[in-house]
Protein backbone atom coordinates (compact mmCIF):
# COMPACT_ATOMS: atom_id res chain seq x y z
CA UNK A 1 0.00 0.00 0.00
CA UNK A 2 1.42 3.37 -1.04
CA UNK A 3 0.33 6.10 1.44
CA UNK A 4 1.16 9.53 0.15
CA UNK A 5 0.30 12.53 2.29
CA UNK A 6 0.45 13.64 5.89
CA UNK A 7 -0.98 12.07 9.00
CA UNK A 8 -3.26 14.00 11.32
CA UNK A 9 -0.50 14.16 13.94
CA UNK A 10 1.95 15.68 11.43
CA UNK A 11 -0.61 18.26 10.29
CA UNK A 12 -1.54 19.14 13.85
CA UNK A 13 2.08 19.51 15.01
CA UNK A 14 2.97 21.71 12.01
CA UNK A 15 -0.12 23.85 12.65
CA UNK A 16 0.85 24.29 16.31
CA UNK A 17 4.42 25.30 15.37
CA UNK A 18 3.14 27.84 12.83
CA UNK A 19 0.71 29.29 15.39
CA UNK A 20 3.49 29.67 17.97
CA UNK A 21 5.61 31.55 15.42
CA UNK A 22 2.63 33.77 14.45
CA UNK A 23 1.96 34.63 18.11
CA UNK A 24 5.59 35.68 18.65
CA UNK A 25 5.59 37.75 15.47
CA UNK A 26 2.32 39.40 16.51
CA UNK A 27 3.81 40.30 19.90
CA UNK A 28 6.83 41.84 18.16
CA UNK A 29 4.57 43.90 15.89
CA UNK A 30 2.55 45.13 18.89
CA UNK A 31 5.72 46.09 20.77
CA UNK A 32 7.07 47.96 17.75
CA UNK A 33 3.73 49.79 17.46
CA UNK A 34 3.97 50.86 21.10
CA UNK A 35 7.55 52.07 20.61
CA UNK A 36 6.48 54.02 17.51
CA UNK A 37 3.57 55.69 19.32
CA UNK A 38 5.76 56.48 22.36
CA UNK A 39 8.45 58.06 20.20
CA UNK A 40 5.91 59.96 18.08
CA UNK A 41 4.34 61.54 21.17
CA UNK A 42 7.77 62.21 22.69
CA UNK A 43 8.94 63.90 19.47
CA UNK A 44 5.81 66.06 19.31
CA UNK A 45 6.30 67.13 22.94
CA UNK A 46 9.98 67.92 22.37
CA UNK A 47 8.99 70.03 19.34
CA UNK A 48 6.37 71.91 21.40
CA UNK A 49 8.97 72.48 24.14
CA UNK A 50 11.38 73.90 21.54
CA UNK A 51 8.69 76.23 20.19
CA UNK A 52 7.87 77.38 23.73
CA UNK A 53 11.53 77.93 24.63
CA UNK A 54 12.11 79.88 21.40
CA UNK A 55 9.03 82.06 22.02
CA UNK A 56 10.13 82.80 25.59
CA UNK A 57 13.70 83.50 24.50
CA UNK A 58 12.60 85.91 21.76
CA UNK A 59 10.27 87.77 24.11
CA UNK A 60 12.90 87.96 26.86
CA UNK A 61 15.54 89.20 24.42
CA UNK A 62 13.24 91.94 23.16
CA UNK A 63 12.09 93.33 26.51
CA UNK A 64 13.85 95.30 29.19
CA UNK A 65 11.48 94.25 31.97
CA UNK A 66 11.86 90.48 32.42
CA UNK A 67 9.36 90.45 35.27
CA UNK A 68 6.58 91.49 32.84
CA UNK A 69 6.76 88.16 30.96
CA UNK A 70 3.70 86.02 31.60
CA UNK A 71 3.36 82.26 31.35
CA UNK A 72 0.50 80.00 32.38
CA UNK A 73 -0.83 76.48 31.87
CA UNK A 74 -4.44 75.54 31.17
CA UNK A 75 -5.30 71.96 30.25
CA UNK A 76 -3.02 70.96 27.36
CA UNK A 77 -2.16 74.58 26.52
CA UNK A 78 0.69 76.80 27.59
CA UNK A 79 0.24 80.55 27.15
CA UNK A 80 3.52 82.43 27.06
CA UNK A 81 2.88 86.16 26.64
CA UNK A 82 -0.02 85.56 24.26
CA UNK A 83 1.67 82.75 22.31
CA UNK A 84 -0.38 79.59 22.84
CA UNK A 85 1.34 76.22 22.45
CA UNK A 86 -1.02 73.22 22.38
CA UNK A 87 0.42 69.91 23.53
CA UNK A 88 -0.80 66.51 22.21
CA UNK A 89 -4.22 65.18 23.15
CA UNK A 90 -4.42 63.37 26.54
CA UNK A 91 -1.36 65.26 27.78
CA UNK A 92 -1.42 66.53 31.35
CA UNK A 93 0.65 69.56 32.30
CA UNK A 94 1.19 69.82 36.04
CA UNK A 95 3.44 71.27 38.75
CA UNK A 96 3.64 74.55 36.83
CA UNK A 97 5.91 77.23 38.26
CA UNK A 98 7.06 80.57 36.95
CA UNK A 99 9.66 82.53 38.83
CA UNK A 100 11.62 85.72 38.44
CA UNK A 101 14.30 86.74 40.90
CA UNK A 102 17.64 88.52 40.63
CA UNK A 103 17.83 88.45 36.85
CA UNK A 104 16.77 84.81 36.50
CA UNK A 105 13.49 83.97 34.80
CA UNK A 106 12.32 80.34 34.90
CA UNK A 107 9.35 78.30 33.78
CA UNK A 108 8.95 74.66 34.82
CA UNK A 109 6.23 72.04 34.48
CA UNK A 110 5.75 68.29 34.30
CA UNK A 111 4.37 66.62 31.15
CA UNK A 112 2.43 63.35 31.40
CA UNK A 113 0.78 61.33 28.64
CA UNK A 114 -0.53 57.76 28.79
CA UNK A 115 1.33 56.96 25.54
CA UNK A 116 4.71 57.85 27.12
CA UNK A 117 6.74 55.25 28.98
CA UNK A 118 7.83 57.93 31.48
CA UNK A 119 6.92 61.53 32.26
CA UNK A 120 8.85 64.46 30.84
CA UNK A 121 9.68 67.89 32.23
CA UNK A 122 10.01 71.34 30.72
CA UNK A 123 12.65 73.45 32.44
CA UNK A 124 13.41 76.86 30.95
CA UNK A 125 15.90 79.22 32.61
CA UNK A 126 16.86 82.64 31.29
CA UNK A 127 19.55 84.71 32.98
CA UNK A 128 20.14 88.39 32.46
CA UNK A 129 22.66 90.02 34.77
CA UNK A 130 21.19 92.95 36.64
CA UNK A 131 22.82 96.26 35.90
CA UNK A 132 24.55 97.91 38.82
Amino acid sequence: MNNKGFTVVELLSSFVLVMIIVVFLFEIVLELRNVYINESVRTEIVNKNAILATALNQKLDSTTDISSITASVSGTKVNANGRVIIYPENTTLSNFSRDYSEGVFSVNFKISNPELDKDMEFNFVYYRPQSS
